[in-house]
C-alpha cells in the first residue's frame, strides 16, 4: 500500500505550534528543578524521566488527552535527544534547562513560568459556551 501525502505518519511530530513548543520546554524545566533538589548525585533512570515528561505534559494541558499532551511530551523527548547512561540527576538538570531554552521556556524568580495555553472559553454558570458561529445571511423574501 502507497501512503498519501495526508496520512499520518506516527514516527514524525505533527504541527508542532509555539505553544506546544514553549509548554515541551516547561516540562523540560520543571524536570530538571526538581533532579536538581531531589537526589542530584543519583543515576538517571530513563523511565522514570519518560513517565515524568508524560505525566507533566498531560498535566500542563489540563489533564486532558485533547490539549496536545503527547505533541508536548514527544516534543520534549525530541529535543533534550538521548540520554547517556549513568548520567546523574543534577548533571541532565543543566542539559534539561539548556533544550527548555531553545523551546522557549521562560523563567521567573521562582522557576519555570507556565505558558499560556488556549483552551475551550468557559462561562460561569452553564460550563463550556460553544464556539462562535458566522452569521447566517438573512435573505428578505
Amino acid at each position: 500500500m502507497t501512503q498519501k501525502v495526508t496520512d499520518r505518519t506516527p514516527d514524525r511530530l505533527q504541527g508542532l505550534t509555539d505553544e506546544h513548543a514553549k509548554c515541551a520546554g516547561w516540562v523540560l524545566a520543571t524536570i530538571a528543578k526538581l533532579y536538581r533538589t531531589e537526589r542530584s548525585s543519583a543515576p538517571v533512570d530513563g523511565l522514570d524521566f519518560a513517565v515524568r515528561v508524560g505525566a507533566k505534559s498531560y498535566e500542563l494541558v489540563g489533564h486532558s488527552c485533547h490539549g496536545g499532551a503527547r505533541a508536548v511530551s514527544r516534543s520534549a523527548r525530541a529535543a533534550l535527544g538521548e540520554i547517556p547512561d549513568g548520567i546523574a540527576r543534577g548533571e541532565l538538570a543543566e542539559r534539561l534547562d539548556e533544550a527548555a531554552r531553545s523551546l522557549g521556556c521562560e523563567w521567573g524568580a521562582d522557576g519555570p513560568l507556565v505558558p499560556s495555553i488556549p483552551g475551550p472559553r468557559r462561562s460561569g454558570e452553564s460550563g463550556r459556551v460553544p464556539a462562535s458561529r458566522p452569521e447566517r445571511a438573512v435573505t428578505a423574501r
